[in-house]
């Protein structure tokens, strides 16, 4: 009687830790997904932006060129002046901003897992709370 008491108490134990288990695998799978996604869309939207920047210093060299005679001297005014943007963003400065994008993932990410382990009841008074009715 004892023994199959015991055997019952482990196996509910080895259940609860497997439910665990598969649990956290798909809260993780969940929050990996999400950034996984919104990596793509910034990737994506960084990539149209970077294109039309490029068109637009093409467009603003050869408007400079046409200016000063030579479109040679608008090629040089416009990669001078991205030469000057690059060594900006070499510098320490961009670290700052760097910082605050991994701390607000981090806190996003945080805030994310925190959010997942609560009951259902406290989702819905935090949802109606700020208002955010879409997770």
């Amino acid at each position: 009687m004892m023994n199959e008491s015991i055997k019952e108490v482990i196996q509910d134990i080895k259940e609860y830790v497997e439910l665990r288990l598969e649990w956290f695998s798909l809260n993780t799978s969940e929050v990996i997904s999400h950034w996984v996604v919104i990596i793509l869309q910034k990737f994506f939207a960084i990539s149209i932006l970077l294109l039309a920047l490029f068109f637009l210093m093409f467009a603003l060299a050869l408007y400079i060129g046409d200016l000063l005679g030579s479109d040679y001297y608008g090629y040089l005014i416009i990669g001078l002046l991205m030469l000057l943007v690059s060594f900006v963003f070499l510098s320490d400065t961009p670290r700052l901003l760097f910082d605050k994008m991994k701390y607000r993932m981090m806190s996003d990410v945080a805030n994310k897992l925190n959010f997942s382990n609560q009951n259902p009841s406290q989702k819905m008074s935090k949802l109606e709370e700020t208002g955010d009715t879409h997770s």
